[in-house]
């Protein structure tokens, strides 16, 4: 339960803005309060355990907006308000920091909006979100319809069986091209085989993205890959970079290099650091099912802390 004590007045401060100190469990706050005449919305209030720091919030720190003048809170609400007028205020102060942290991670030519339109493209898709065993079973129903040869139809339901253990419970939207080399790549397929995978996957995609579970953008991706005969990648087992790299361990004294060994660790290095699927799989460009299913608990404790500690 708070208690009232008796206010500090704080000069300066225009109508609607007021401060006071409160106690809370025992612990002395100073309580400073928005009211709807200065946000012309909802009331805000936030607590500080420092007069000073509620000095700050209130008037801004001139040192610290020069240092990152997108730092929206160290504006100071009076700034915001005669920046941003009382739009300023319809965001929460938990969402003007999550903001300001999205504007600091975001490449400099790349909007907040974009990013925002594509996760909305893959999380809610016109089509709705689909499984890809989902798709698959519309799939084989459409070609079934179309009057497909019984051959060709036994063939379909071949591949997409072994796709759907991969990929059959992620949603259409969040599978990556990165997710399919990986798994292509570990495969002990032949050339053939790889080629008529993805041959099947890129129909699949074209017949997701028309029904508009997905955007188009995985599938274009992949036709490059799609030929009609020779080699799916320039080496059996590995990419040419693998094959750099295959070259460099062994000058190193490093007798075997697993396929990928970089990009693995890498992802069951960083996974075991952040805990966050979500983060790692932005990095990796998977998702997080896939994070969640080859990377977790890969790592003892205290193994990353030695990873990422590695130097030249």
């Amino acid at each position: 339960m708070a208690t009232n004590l008796k206010k500090k007045p704080v000069a300066g401060l225009p109508s609607g803005v007021g401060i006071g100190k409160i106690v809370i469990k025992e612990v002395p706050y100073w309580r400073v309060r928005l009211g709807k005449r200065f946000t012309g919305g909802d009331v805000q209030i936030k607590h500080f355990s420092d007069l000073a720091d509620a000095r700050k919030w209130i008037f801004g720190d001139d040192a610290d907006s020069k240092k990152s003048p997108l730092a929206l809170p160290k504006l100071g609400v009076l700034k915001l308000k005669k920046n941003f007028g009382t739009e300023a205020f319809a965001l929460s102060h938990q969402q003007l920091v999550q903001a300001q942290d999205a504007f600091r991670r975001l490449p400099p030519d790349v909007s907040l909006t974009t990013v925002i339109d594509d996760w909305l493209q893959r999380r809610s898709p016109a089509g709705g979100v689909k499984t890809m065993q989902e798709v698959a079973k519309e799939f084989i129903v459409s070609r079934r319809g179309m009057g497909v040869r019984p051959r060709t139809l036994i063939q379909y339901e071949s591949y997409l069986r072994s796709i759907n253990e991969e990929f059959g419970e992620t949603p259409v939207a969040d599978i990556e091209r990165a997710s399919i080399e990986d798994w292509l790549s570990e495969s002990d397929w032949s050339p053939r085989s790889r080629r008529n995978y993805l041959v099947t996957l890129t129909t699949l995609l074209n017949f997701a993205q028309d029904r508009e579970y997905c955007s188009g953008n995985l599938a274009e991706w992949l036709k490059p890959y799609v030929k009609t005969e020779g080699r799916v990648a320039p080496s059996a087992n590995q990419d040419v970079f693998g094959e750099y790299l295959k070259d460099i361990a062994q000058a190193s004294g490093i007798k075997e290099w697993p396929h990928n060994a970089m990009r693995h660790s890498f992802g069951s290095y960083f996974y075991a650091k952040t805990k966050e699927e979500n983060r790692t799989a932005a990095e990796m460009g998977n998702s997080p099912a896939v994070v969640f299913k080859h990377y977790r608990a890969l790592i003892r404790n205290g193994d990353e802390n030695r990873y990422w500690a590695i130097k030249p």
